[in-house]
């Protein structure tokens, strides 16, 4: 596992699905980096978005099988580990083929076959650890081509994976988790061995391409069960915490990083009319459908949430304007009792399966107006107060002065002349808030994990660090 991540992220790994996880072929290998092992859609008929998968639910009978799943099933944070791959390779001097290892994130265990095993359903055991693949290791501006996955146990004899002659199409609700929903359909995959030969003919072999996962959205029920580590059937709402970590933090002297200062529990939001409201039901007591968003309470600390705060870091006042963070009780900002933007403590949070790590962005945010008169408003216990955040001098509200709110920006960490500190983008994200709404799943699948240009920047300094949940 990628190291700068693990230390990040050792607390907890949040779990919930935004995001339609789909997958697309890259045109190189690199270090460090999990992938998907995306299969050859001429090998699995009307299903063109088949990837390799471990059963990784220690109590399933059939934990460590190897099966090919339609990323759409791929839909809480234990299934997108369980189809995560980091991979090692080397390229020989003598000018053969790379050759590959393959370590599933979910389990931890690489990917083996028994050479004994001709004709049996595929299990992750046996001696064949060192896999050929790709005969190159960067393809330039080509994607890499789909090719056989094998393994050569001995000087004559070829061990690889093939669809079994009969199709076994296969259903089970439980092979990633222990969750009680629908039963995910997959097929499995029969280990082959051929002995003896000039040339293996790999017939029907296993063929497969790495593929970059888009980043995956995650839900309350996933940061508090620190990524699918603890069962919250068993676990009690109040004790299900979690961490977060930064394997590059900010430094001595700078502002305390409240997501990783204390234990955090979050709240699901949900939406009603295009808002991100608190409450699951309507009015008429019908449903709210959950939105990406949470809120983060902080452990200890008298029941309030992390929010972004009405006030610059030192010396970004003028230039830079860097937002602090600040605990904050429901409707207040601080000292001086100015009711805050809701969504300034509304945070949505994604899995970057291809750095091993996790994505932050909050809802909206306030920033400064411009001038020297403070806006008279009504305060959050009904009293005028003053502020210079979100309203124009004449009291008037951020509907006339829409400039003045920055919408779903990523948490990120700014380097100044001496310290780093941890801040909001000063920009907003294109595309849609909420998204496509899952309505088997029950959760929006928020795309919107881009920059502005449309590409997900892979680049953790572009967030100055590397994020991760336990």
């Amino acid at each position: 596992m990628n190291k700068k991540f693990s230390t990040l992220m050792a607390g907890l790994m949040l779990a919930s699905a935004f995001s339609v996880n789909a997958a697309d072929v890259v045109t190189k290998y690199e270090a460090n980096k999990g992938y998907r092992l995306l299969v050859n859609s001429t090998q699995v008929g009307s299903f063109p978005n088949n990837v390799v998968a471990v059963v990784s639910n220690p109590e399933n009978e059939n934990y460590g099988q190897v099966i090919v799943i339609d990323e759409q099933n791929l839909n809480d944070i234990n299934a997108v580990k369980a189809a995560t791959w980091d991979i090692v390779f080397t390229q020989p001097t003598d000018g053969t083929a790379p050759k590959f290892t393959y370590v599933n994130r979910a389990t931890g265990l690489a990917l083996s076959l028994d050479p004994n095993a001709d004709g049996t359903t595929a299990f992750i055991k046996g001696s064949t650890t060192e896999w050929l693949n790709s005969t190159v290791l960067d393809n330039g501006l080509n994607d890499i081509d789909y090719e056989p996955l094998r393994s050569f146990s001995k000087a004559n004899e070829v061990v690889y994976l093939v669809f079994p002659s009969q199709d076994q199409d296969k259903t089970d609700a439980t092979i990633f988790n222990e969750r009680n929903s629908a039963g995910l359909k997959y097929k499995v995959l029969n280990v082959k061995v051929e002995k003896d030969f000039s040339t293996p003919s790999l017939t029907g072999a296993l063929q497969i391409a790495p593929a970059k996962a888009d980043a995956f959205g995650l839900n309350a029920n996933d940061l508090n069960s620190q990524l699918g580590k603890l069962n919250l059937n068993v676990v009690s709402g109040d004790q299900a915490w979690f961490n977060l970590y930064f394997d590059k933090d900010v430094t001595d002297g700078a502002e305390t990083n409240l997501f990783a200062a204390t234990q955090l529990q979050a709240q699901q939001l949900y939406t009603e009319n295009g808002k991100t409201v608190e409450n699951s039901k309507t009015s008429a007591g019908a449903d709210n459908k959950p939105s990406p968003y949470v809120k983060l309470k902080a452990k200890n600390m008298d029941g309030a949430y992390i929010t972004v705060d009405t006030a610059y870091h030192e010396g970004t006042e003028t230039v830079g304007k860097l937002p602090k963070f600040t605990y904050a009780k429901k409707g207040y900002e601080g000292t001086n009792n100015v009711a805050r933007l809701a969504e300034s403590s509304h945070f949505a949070f994604a899995y970057d399966s291809y750095n091993d790590r996790i994505l932050i962005k909050v809802e909206d945010y306030y920033t400064k107006k411009d001038g020297t008169a403070a806006a008279q408003v009504n305060g959050a216990d009904g009293n005028p107060a003053y502020t210079y955040w979100g309203y124009n001098s004449d009291g008037s509200t951020l509907d006339a002065n829409a400039d003045l709110q920055i919408a779903d920006a990523y948490v990120r960490l700014a380097t100044l002349a001496s310290v780093r500190e941890l801040t909001v983008a000063g920009g907003a994200i294109s595309g849609d808030v909420y998204g496509t709404y899952n309505a088997a799943y029950k959760y929006y699948q928020n795309s919107n994990w881009t920059l502005e240009d449309g590409e997900l920047d892979t680049n953790w300094s572009q967030y100055g660090m590397l994020t991760n949940v336990t």
